[in-house]
């Protein structure tokens, strides 16, 4: 039921109306009768009647300033005019006030009722259009925060999307205006696999809700595995801490870590170009790992010369079994790659031709799983992945070589040995001697194994056995006399007794005589 008041100066016209007009039958009802147009206003401020059916001449308010008192106040009351054929200005400035409804005195009944039946069922086309208004604003604002998703998507993506879309959209989301500074920050899950809709869901809230209370965030989206934050351009010494502390919230939730890629400032038009600047910056997360916050002056530049170690040098190495200097080459390598911050794809390909080099040392038997574990090796999403896969692989090889070449090496200083045993009469007998008439090598290197099994070199070694030979041959002489020209010659001083004497007591602290003699004593 829609209730009315009726408003009239004459009283036979009030009570005629009231009485005569079956309410109920046309969906309203009378709450009440006025004399005039200030008794209605106290009532209208009462009762908040739908209809108001009013005389234009009346005294202390007129029909006219009545409507003109409740239109600003009450705008959805619905006014009737009753009107004399003398009233029409009246009439016409009523229409001034949206009054389309006019009753001529003195009215019928049935000219009342035809009037009662239009003015309810344009007050309940009135409701319908209010309850589908209701229905649309109340569905909009359901689906506002997906519809913000979808705007920034577009505004990031879609190169048809400019300051015209922003401006039109500006109101309704409460955008930023143009012109206004931005940082877009973009995140990604560093997980082995796509990270579920929870996670995301979970990321782009805390991320929007902890950076929020460091700058305004104007926009927020999930776009494929990553999560863009679109915030007011703040100081990045103030912005930096807090996305830190997004970043370890978010693990202490899910055990995930998450890279941050944050743009330069920029104004709002420069969207699009910020999303590929942000892009660019997460391809950082090779050189520096997982769970860093990446600006663009982290980006990998393009490709210089590549000022890096010699494969060959690396090749050697391993081959050698010295897992030690392989180790330190690879390692030299991999910071100068960092420092360099090449292309990622053309630091891949450099690090993919390493790797060919190691396992093109590694035996016949192992290469078929070397080049199977090659996938793996360059699926790697960051360089410290690289290193260690690469390091382990350098180890392997050159610990095979190792223990390969072990008994190889121990059984060439044997025989080095035997050499020495049996060429000590000999003065010429050197370590270039031996390695290029003996075991056509290079000397430096047979010096270096030499050492390497017997803890001496070469030269010490030698003299040292010289000596241990002449303290044998003056124990064995007996109680004859000494021949130390004879046994300096045995021993390989030749004829030079006096420089055998000198080395034999410095390695004794006796001369060949004392030596004899405290033997013969013993």
């Amino acid at each position: 039921m829609y209730s009315v008041l009726l408003v009239d100066d004459e009283r036979i016209i009030l009570e005629g109306l009231a009485v005569v007009v079956e309410w109920e039958r046309h969906g309203t009802a009378l709450a009440g009768k006025a004399k005039n147009g200030a008794e209605a206003l106290e009532m209208i401020r009462e009762i908040r009647p739908d209809i108001v059916i009013t005389d234009l001449k009346m005294p202390n308010m007129n029909g006219l300033e009545l409507i003109a008192a409740v239109r600003e106040a009450y705008p959805d009351i619905v006014f009737v005019i009753l009107s004399g054929y003398d009233e029409f200005e009246y009439a016409q400035r009523a229409m001034q006030y949206g009054v389309r409804h006019y009753l001529l005195k003195p009215c019928g009944e049935q000219e009342i009722m035809d009037t009662l039946d239009r003015v309810v069922a344009e007050l309940r086309a009135a409701e319908e259009r209010k309850r589908y208004t209701q229905g649309i604003r109340a569905q909009f604002e359901k689906m506002k925060p997906q519809l913000r998703q979808q705007l920034l998507k577009e505004f990031l993506t879609n190169k048809t999307y400019g300051m015209k879309e922003w401006e039109s959209c500006r109101s309704i989301f409460g955008l930023p205006a143009e012109g206004a500074r931005v940082r877009l920050i973009l995140f990604e899950p560093d997980a082995a696999s796509a990270p579920e809709y929870e996670q995301l869901f979970a990321l782009q809230n805390i991320s929007s809700e902890l950076i929020g209370e460091c700058a305004p965030v104007h926009l927020d989206a999930a776009i494929g595995d990553r999560v863009a934050v679109l915030c007011d351009a703040a100081p990045l010494e103030r912005l930096m801490p807090v996305i830190g502390n997004v970043q370890r919230v978010y693990q202490a939730y899910y055990g995930i870590e998450t890279t941050a890629a944050v743009s330069d400032e920029a104004d709002v038009g420069s969207l699009r170009r910020l999303y590929k600047e942000t892009l660019e910056s997460l391809s950082g997360r090779f050189y520096l790992g997982g769970g860093s916050i990446i600006t663009r002056a982290d980006t990998p530049q393009p490709a210089n010369m590549l000022d890096l170690p010699d494969a060959e040098e690396l090749a050697r190495a391993v081959r050698s079994g010295s897992a030690a200097e392989a180790e330190s080459l690879l390692s030299d390598c991999f910071r100068r790659l960092k420092d360099m911050r090449l292309d990622v794809q053309v630091a891949k390909t450099y690090l993919a031709e390493l790797y060919m080099v190691l396992i093109r040392q590694a035996p016949q038997d192992r290469l078929s799983g070397y080049f199977e574990r090659a996938v793996s090796f360059l699926a790697s999403e960051t360089l410290g992945q690289m290193e260690r896969f690469v390091l382990d692989i350098a180890r392997e090889i050159a610990s095979s070589y190792y223990d390969a070449n072990l008994q190889h090496r121990s059984e060439l200083v044997r025989r080095m040995i035997a050499c020495i045993q049996e060429r000590l009469g000999d003065e010429t007998l050197t370590l270039g001697r031996l390695a290029s008439e003996v075991f056509f090598m290079n000397a430096d290197y047979l010096g270096r194994l030499f050492r390497k099994e017997t803890g001496e070199r070469f030269s010490n070694y030698l003299l040292a056995a010289r000596i241990e030979r002449a303290k044998r041959l003056i124990a064995e002489s007996g109680p004859s006399s000494l021949r130390i020209g004879a046994i300096a010659e045995a021993v390989g001083f030749g004829n030079n007794p006096q420089y055998f004497s000198q080395v034999f007591k410095k390695h004794t602290s006796l001369t060949p005589t004392e030596f004899k003699r405290k033997t013969s004593e013993n």
